[in-house]
């Protein structure tokens, strides 16, 4: 009987193989590798531009809707060219605009101590948001209308300004200090930021304010002023208060502080150097009007002087009416001449 049935076991087991063989199984479809790639491919790219678009939005919305200023944002927009302003078709990045505030936040901090998050910080900062950007919409005018007027500052003559400064600061060193300490800035981002716009609006202030009749004017005035503070028994102080067009130094009595040479411009400190304690110049003329000087004291080689100026207003004047025509200016019937994207307040 054993032996039977593995016979028939082994019968069975040889008709299941047969069966097996004989099964025809279903075709399976090629598959185009080729395809699942390119599909595959698109899909990254189409999730990769929308998560990009997504980030920028956002960017955007920080900084043009919620006004947000932190380091990240700035760190962003140093890569991203997002506007701050745009000027007469001049563009102001918001790099720019964020990047100086902070040189002037850092002067704050570090001289006045402020803390930006109390209530009066936070008036001194959008005081400072104003100022900046008013700045950088005037270097954008000056800078367009120097290129049209053909004036350019040399190297030679930009490194020579700047030494007169550094050496009137105390020395490299002692001016590599202060930047770095009170500003956060090296001389090279001073030099960039800072001194070129600055060496610029001088000259083209200059080159303004050379109208003659506009210098016979002020000359009449300052001539007139000079009478009054030479006279017998006159106040130099008072009658600065009263007449000087200086506005950092008006409200002062026209004092200037101590000062060492290379601080001021040529004219005035060629004049300045040569007084005498009391002693009061006549009107000396330089890019911002007539200056009447009185030396009040000398310490080495500092002196300390007050001055009245009667300033040649053509270049403050055109800055006002060009700032004002670009206002009410439409760029493709649409966009203003002036196109400030960024609320500083």
């Amino acid at each position: 009987m054993a032996k039977k049935s593995k016979s028939v076991n082994k019968k069975l087991k040889i008709k299941a193989k047969d069966k097996i063989k004989n099964i025809k199984l279903p075709k399976l479809k090629k598959i185009n590798l080729k395809k699942i790639k390119i599909g595959t491919g698109k899909t990254i790219i189409i999730a990769a531009v929308l998560v990009v678009v997504t980030f920028l939005t956002t960017i955007g919305y920080l900084l043009y809707g919620a006004h947000n200023q932190s380091p990240f944002l700035k760190r962003v927009v140093a890569v991203a060219p997002y506007p701050a302003a745009f000027v007469d078709g001049s563009y102001i990045s918001a790099y720019s605009y964020l990047d100086h505030i902070d040189i002037i936040k850092s002067y704050y901090q570090e001289i006045e101590g402020t803390d930006f998050n109390s209530e009066e910080g936070k008036d001194i900062l959008t005081n400072i948001k104003s100022e900046v950007m008013n700045r950088l919409i005037e270097d954008a005018l000056i800078k367009k209308e120097a290129a049209r007027r053909d004036i350019s500052i040399s190297q030679d003559e930009f490194n020579e300004s700047f030494d007169q400064l550094v050496t009137s600061s105390g020395g490299q060193e002692e001016f590599m200090s202060v930047l770095n300490k009170y500003y956060g800035m090296t001389v090279d981002k001073f030099k960039d930021k800072i001194y070129k716009p600055t060496v610029l609006r001088q000259k083209l202030t200059e080159n303004i304010n050379s109208d003659e009749a506009v210098a016979e004017a002020a000359k009449k005035k300052a001539d007139e002023v000079y009478g009054k503070v030479t006279a017998e028994g006159a106040d130099f102080a008072e009658l600065a208060k009263t007449y000087s067009e200086d506005p950092g130094s008006a409200a002062n009595g026209g004092d200037l502080g101590y000062f060492a040479k290379g601080t001021m411009v040529a004219e005035f400190e060629e004049v300045a150097f040569k007084l005498k304690e009391g002693q009061i110049s006549k009107p000396v003329k330089t890019i911002y009007g007539y200056h009447i000087i009185k030396l009040v004291d000398k310490d080495g080689d500092k002196i300390k002087a007050s001055h009245i100026l009667i300033s040649v207003q053509d270049f403050n004047e055109w800055l006002a009416n060009k700032k004002e025509e670009l206002e009410n200016k439409k760029i493709l019937w649409i966009f203003p001449g002036i196109w400030q994207l960024i609320s500083t307040e």
